[in-house]
């Protein structure tokens, strides 16, 4: 069985969504869409006669309240998603006198993935699948292929969008803008940009070492535009995440974090203990200094503090993006950033 965090069911959305067939009383409407409450405006509830909002509670319970506000947000757009497109197939099957089925296969048949396709995605995923390639091979077969149906059909739903003057009706939530407190943190780019990125990540998360590919992609695009913070968020409980980290504090003072943090990345699977001392070694970095540093309370103090401004902020993930004090999720990041730009 494939390790856990391969989720099929995020890659099978309609499998499970498009059931019956919707019947939906039409109405035509000239109200403007919802606007949403900002955050410092919005009611929670009343208690000994005090009104409170989320300006009365800590970042972490601001953020807290918006990610479970937002989680719902998506649920429903899923829903109507299906929605649109189940009308819109429906229509289109009774328009041409066939089955939503016979449809359906004749729109999204996608080919069977390759032996090549199976074995580069094992290869990529090794160290998250516990069993050998050939046991694996049938599931991630399936996998690839309903990631392929989905994509179709999200385009799919894409474009019906767009032609069929569609308009969510739905108020997407408002991030709160929260302040971070990242002095003395490394950071690259324009340090005088109007758009700062915090990354809070860990060097043992897989996800994290993706999304640290994906910001050096839009670094070395919006490079003079954006500044880029990042700040340790060590959640990994072997402890050698937050040892790495501590070595990221010395290589910094050496002038070479961006070097051991890209290293640490790369050498993702066999870090260690012993990675803090072996990747100063790679780097030629003073080798006396390093270990003193490593000794060092501040060291540990720093790694920490960054640890404490994350909780603050109510974060139990990695990796985390705040964009200008907003929290973004890392798949809508380069989006996020192309929308400040403009």
């Amino acid at each position: 069985m494939l390790y856990q965090q391969i989720n099929y069911s995020r890659f099978s959305i309609f499998a499970s969504l498009l059931c019956a067939s919707l019947n939906l009383p039409a109405t035509e409407t000239n109200t403007p869409p919802p606007v949403p409450v900002p955050p410092a405006q919005r009611q929670l509830f009343n208690y000994e006669g005090v009104q409170y909002t989320q300006a009365n509670f800590p970042e972490r319970v601001r953020q807290s309240l918006y990610e479970a506000d937002l989680e719902y947000f998506e649920k429903q757009k899923q829903l109507i998603d299906t929605a649109v497109f189940e009308l819109y197939v429906d229509a289109e099957a009774k328009k041409l006198g066939k089955t939503r089925e016979t449809l359906m296969e004749e729109w999204f048949k996608v080919d069977e993935p390759s032996e090549e396709a199976v074995k580069a995605f094992y290869n990529e995923n090794k160290a998250r699948i516990p069993v050998e390639l050939e046991k694996a091979k049938d599931q991630i077969a399936q996998f690839l292929k309903q990631k392929q149906i989905q994509e179709k059909q999200l385009a799919f739903i894409k474009k019906i969008k767009e032609e069929g003057f569609f308009e969510l009706r739905v108020a997407e939530p408002i991030a709160p803008i929260v302040t971070i407190n990242t002095a003395g943190y490394p950071a690259k780019g324009n340090l005088k940009a109007d758009i700062t990125i915090v990354e809070f990540a860990d060097y043992q998360c897989p996800h994290c070492k993706h999304a640290a590919e994906a910001v050096n992609k839009l670094m070395s695009t919006f490079g003079d535009k954006i500044k880029l913070v990042y700040m340790d968020y060590p959640i990994n409980q072997s402890g050698i995440s937050r040892l790495v980290a501590e070595g990221a504090v010395c290589a910094d003072q050496q002038g070479k974090f961006w070097d051991y943090h890209a290293l640490a990345f790369e050498q993702q699977d066999a870090l260690t203990k012993d990675s803090p001392q072996e990747l100063a070694g790679l780097l030629k970095l003073d080798e006396a200094a390093f270990k003193k540093c490593l000794a060092e309370p501040a060291t540990k103090e720093k790694v920490q503090q960054a640890d404490n401004e994350a909780l603050r902020l109510g974060l139990t993930g990695t990796p985390s993006f705040f964009v200008n004090g907003k929290l973004v999720n890392a798949v809508a990041l380069e989006d996020e950033v192309k929308a400040l730009i403009k």
